[in-house]
């Protein structure tokens, strides 16, 4: 996750499109409906690690 976000600030892209590029790339997948399909489930998830990051440091 923190390769991710250093990405991130380099790029100015957010850490879900980071991974949804990243997960494409992999998958060798241009279409679209599949990869906006994972970028909601990315951004659930990303929404659920924040969550769970402020509890801990809470």
């Amino acid at each position: 996750m923190e390769e991710i976000k250093v990405i991130s600030v380099e790029t100015g892209k957010s850490p879900s499109e980071i991974a949804r590029e990243a997960i494409a790339l992999y998958l060798n997948k241009t279409d679209v409906d599949s990869v906006q399909s994972l970028a909601k489930r990315v951004t659930a998830l990303e929404r659920k690690y924040q969550k769970l990051a402020q509890l801990i440091t809470s």
